[in-house]
């Protein structure tokens, strides 16, 4: 089997202890969830992180839905071998 196209990723202590602080934390989070994650970080701060693509969301008729695993990689991006 090829492995072409497969990308290793490697983990780092700073990446670990960024999931472990994610524990118990629902998989999926509102606006305001996710800007309480985030150390109270200003709501259009976060509106423009989703708008540039840094962090994702899916709309749910009116509403935002951030995944967790979102969060986790913009706060200890992967690091790819």
């Amino acid at each position: 089997m090829s492995k072409l196209g497969r990308t290793k990723i490697l983990r780092t202590p700073i990446r670990d202890e960024v999931e472990a602080s994610f524990v118990g934390v629902p998989a999926m989070l509102t606006v305001s969830q996710a800007r309480q994650q985030l150390g109270g970080m200003a709501r259009s701060t976060l509106y423009e992180l989703i708008a540039d693509g840094r962090i994702t969301a899916i709309s749910a008729g009116r509403h935002r839905l951030i995944p967790k695993r979102s969060l986790i990689d913009y706060l200890a991006p992967r690091e790819v071998a």
